[in-house]
């Protein structure tokens, strides 16, 4: 066996070794928090104590219910201490619990002090909206108010002491702990906290939201008026002190999904809390988005949307790759010609090199035409994986057989290995090339399946039925003959 055989074999099995064993071992140990030090774990117990115990009344809810969500509130202290989002499921169970702890705490709250007088169990309809009021000593007062078409509320109240703010654990187990961030959107920019780090800050006056989130949903308290925070401070990861001017307090809340169309609607910049990518990416993303969000109405697997929108892909790039497979024929038949050049000028590199594009140019070969459609692929590529990843639509969307989330990696790497083999396929389709070309082809091919191995299920689906409709093209060009 030929040694650059021997040594594309090893460093294949290398990298599938390093990807499926090695790389997923670092990334659990990425994700697990680091045991602290011993002076650390001194000063975490200080923090703490700054926390007051606070005991709800579980047994006695006020609930409020719609088709989108469910609210708990004590109504002795008028606070929230839990919020199932309706529509969405976590493992084992049919609802989401986005919140499971006291969110909008006063210090005072550690007693009963307030009353509520009204129904303790309403449901509102998509047009419904409920104003609940908390009546407390001292003219203290809670006021929400809710809606049936929206996982936004509204909330007062005054302001009696130190006033914390209960940001979201990650709701998925399998999600990656990155995800667990802070969000503060200022003067037209977001501005991304880990949360470890975020000890404390100060606000600028143009401040409009404050968010936790994880990889599909988000917490966020906006403010619209005057009623804004000065400062953030870190009680402990998750619980954190808001420092106000005013008395009164008021803001906007919304706890939901992290959807692009539902935060744009809220408006005061909230689609940032979308992972659309980079800016130059982020009209493919959205674009994309669209694209997924009309066809769903009418196709509910969205495996089978993904194919369709493949093919669609294919369709919008097939003038491209019909260029590039036009050049490839030219570039083989001039590989005798290339090949002469190559004894002549073997001793003047630079000759050989002007020759060469000479008689390109003279032939009108362009030799970097191959990889046009790869080129202008990798745009969507790129927003493509972004939705696949990220969006709330394809979370747990279970596709057939063995993919039953098409935004997790595929358990078993069945389809990065057929995608592989595809891709491998398309090598052999191409016209006539030299040995070092199409070697470089197949390693190329390996390498781009070993990297999708920890992909997204929907995203090597795309990839791997793009090269299948690559494959009949290809076929079908050859059948018909291509002009030349």
């Amino acid at each position: 066996m030929r040694k650059d055989y021997l040594f594309l074999i090893v460093l294949f099995v290398f990298l599938v070794i390093y990807n499926i064993f090695i790389f997923n071992t670092l990334n659990k140990k990425k994700n697990k928090e680091p045991a602290p030090r011993k002076e650390e774990v001194k000063k975490e117990e200080v923090v703490k104590t700054e926390i007051p115990v606070f005991t709800m009344d579980t047994l006695n809810p006020v609930i409020v219910e719609s088709d989108l969500y469910k609210v708990y509130i004590d109504p002795s202290r008028g606070v929230i201490y839990r919020i199932n989002l309706k529509n969405y499921r976590s493992d084992g169970k049919p609802d989401v619990d986005i919140l499971n702890s006291p969110v909008f705490l006063f210090s005072e709250d550690t007693i009963p002090l307030y009353n509520y007088k009204g129904e303790k169990h309403i449901f509102l309809n998509d047009n419904e909206s409920r104003v609940l009021t908390f009546s407390g000593k001292d003219q203290r007062s809670k006021d929400y108010r809710f809606y049936g078409n929206t996982y936004k509320f509204d909330y007062a109240s005054d302001n009696y002491g130190n006033f914390l703010v209960y940001f979201m654990k990650p709701v998925d187990e399998k999600e990656d702990i990155k995800e667990n961030l802070l969000l503060i959107y200022e003067k037209g920019k977001t501005k991304k906290f880990d949360r470890k780090k975020l000890n404390e800050y100060n606000f600028s006056k143009d401040l409009y939201w404050i968010t936790s989130k994880s990889t599909y949903f988000t917490f966020s308290i906006i403010y619209s008026g005057d009623s804004k925070p000065l400062s953030i401070k870190k009680v402990n990861e998750y619980y954190y002190l808001l420092n106000f001017k005013n008395n009164k307090i008021s803001f906007e809340s919304y706890t939901g999904p992290i959807d692009y169309f539902l935060l744009k609607e809220i408006g005061y910049g909230m689609e940032g809390v979308y992972p659309a990518g980079w800016s130059i990416m982020k009209p493919f993303t959205i674009g994309i988005l669209y694209i997924f969000r009309t066809s769903a109405k009418f196709i509910k697997n969205y495996g089978l949307l993904i194919i369709i929108f493949s093919l669609l892909m294919k369709i919008v790039f097939m003038p491209l790759s019909l260029k590039s497979l036009k050049s490839m024929q030219k570039l083989s038949q001039l590989q005798p010609r290339l090949k002469a050049l190559q004894k002549v000028y073997k001793d003047d590199p630079k000759k050989l090199q002007e020759e060469t594009f000479k008689l390109y140019r003279q032939m009108g070969v362009n030799p970097f035409s191959g990889c046009l459609p790869l080129l202008f692929q990798l745009p969507i590529f790129w927003g493509l994986y972004q939705v696949l990843r990220y969006d709330i639509m394809f979370r747990k969307a279970p596709f057939m057989l063995w993919i039953t989330d098409l935004s997790l990696k595929d358990p078993y790497y069945i389809l990065p290995v057929l995608m592989g083999i595809t891709s491998i396929a398309q090598q052999f389709l191409q016209p006539a090339q030299e040995k070092q070309t199409r070697n470089i082809g197949f390693f190329m091919a390996a390498f781009i399946t070993i990297i999708f191995l920890n992909f997204p299920a929907g995203l090597v689906l795309y990839w791997f039925v793009y090269n299948l409709w690559g494959i009949v093209e290809t076929l079908i060009l050859k059948k018909i003959g291509i002009k030349k």
